[in-house]
């Protein structure tokens, strides 16, 4: 089976503390019945031949038929009467997250996580007591994040008896790039660009920064929801995009989380997704997308300051054309020896500090066998030596955020998270007070 050049890069960037999975963490307002649960993904898998599909030898790009595949090597339910909250099932989902996929079989997993006892009957009585969450984990050798959210969507639409994509709506990554792949300008062009950038960052110090290091196989995640009205009224004001308002409060947080452990705060890069899934495309697996830097004006302590240079960045990379970082990158580690190649890759990101994406997911309620969905919360690969990735995943009337963290590098993901709800509402009050004067 032919894949992309990006797929075969993910293979080669797995390493012990660093697994090329990514996934999402769904709460759910209600327990599902587990067995019914794994029926269903049983039919689905037919509809996706990747999920089904093995490596003949990890990095060798040789997919075939899993003869022995077993849903019950892919789903599993932990009972936890322990849980009382969220957060603790957050927690856990980290813990769950930290272990690789068995790369012997088909690179996905799920994992139901709840405190009750599915054996029990369900009373009105009980279910406000209820905590129960669906773990999503995919390889991104297998599909991207868009395909991952078309995958999840199919889940619901085969639920209610739609066999079909509904074609009409396209769920994206930070940015979109509407056109067919054939539309495109010339790869030359594109490498061009790479290498110019490439060469011209390469000059950049490494930044000093408290989000890097050594690292461990470990995660550990933190949830929380920014009201989706609230960040509306500052779009409307500031007539900034949600991508360009959450990087700003981003940058205040990792100010203060870099001033909090004694390191002057520098100016870096956030590496960001852009798909290239087509409107109308059928292909769910494979990598559609690339990623790009973005310079962070970190030093700047004044929020509008900080949000104008970031839509400045913005709209200098569009008018030099999209510097599409994974094919320079993929060509690196598919072209030379591992070793010297990850030398390299890492040189290339030595001024990048962190990994984000934003992604507007839908404003309806989505349902899992009759349980809604209360929040969507994504888990996003660490590249080795990398201790933070922070996700946006736009649902209903909130942004769904997630901070992923490697607890050796970034030791207390609670005060990182506490620095974005302060920069947060610095901006916010900073916004509203000189819109009213």
């Amino acid at each position: 089976m032919e894949r992309t050049v990006p797929d075969i890069t993910f293979q080669r960037l797995e390493s012990p503390t660093s697994h090329m999975a990514f996934g999402s963490i769904f709460t759910l307002d209600r327990n599902i019945d587990f067995k019914l649960f794994c029926r269903k993904m049983d039919e689905i898998t037919s509809h996706f031949p990747m999920l089904r599909k093995k490596l003949t030898k990890f990095c060798s790009n040789n997919w075939v038929d899993d003869t022995d595949f077993v849903i019950s090597r892919h789903m599993f339910y932990q009972h936890m009467p322990h849980l009382t909250t969220e957060k603790e099932l957050i927690r856990e989902a980290g813990k769950a997250l930290s272990n690789a996929l068995d790369l012997t079989i088909p690179l996905w997993r799920i994992v139901l996580i709840s405190n009750h006892d599915e054996t029990l009957q369900e009373s009105d009585d009980n279910k406000g007591n209820i905590v129960t969450g669906i773990i999503f984990m995919v390889h991104h050798a297998i599909t991207d994040g868009v395909g991952a959210l078309q995958i999840i969507e199919f889940i619901e639409k085969h639920n209610q008896g739609q066999n079909l994509l509904d074609k009409r709506e396209t769920y994206t990554g930070s940015l979109t790039f509407t056109k067919d792949s054939e539309d495109r300008r010339p790869l030359y062009q594109i490498v061009t660009n790479c290498f110019r950038k490439i060469f011209r960052d390469a000059k950049r110090k490494a930044t000093n920064t408290p989000l890097k290091g050594i690292g461990s196989k470990n995660r550990s995640i933190l949830a929380f929801d920014i009201p989706r009205l609230e960040l509306k009224k500052i779009k409307n004001i500031t007539k900034h995009s949600i991508t360009n308002i959450l990087l700003c409060v981003m940058c205040g947080a990792v100010k203060k989380y870099s001033q909090s452990m004694g390191i002057e705060a520098e100016d870096t890069q956030v590496i960001m997704p852009l798909s290239f899934r087509a409107r109308h495309s059928e292909s769910i697996t494979g990598n559609a997308h690339t990623t790009f830097p973005i310079d962070l004006p970190i030093s700047v302590d004044d929020p509008l300051e900080r949000l104008l240079i970031i839509g400045n960045n913005f709209e200098t990379m569009n008018s030099e054309g999209t510097i599409e970082l994974n094919i320079i990158l993929a060509a690196i580690l598919n072209k030379f020896p591992k070793f010297m190649a990850l030398k390299m890759f890492n040189s290339c990101l030595k001024s990048v500090s962190l990994f984000s994406s934003v992604i507007p997911w839908r404003l309806k309620p989505f349902y899992f066998l009759g349980a809604e969905v209360k929040g969507n919360y994504a888990y996003a690969p660490l590249l080795k030596g990398f201790g933070l990735a922070i996700e946006f995943i736009i649902y209903g009337d909130k942004i769904c955020s997630s901070i992923v963290t490697d607890p050796e590098i970034v030791k207390d993901p609670e005060k990182f998270g506490q620095y974005f709800h302060e920069s947060f509402e610095e901006l916010k009050s900073t916004v509203l007070n000189t819109n009213k004067g």
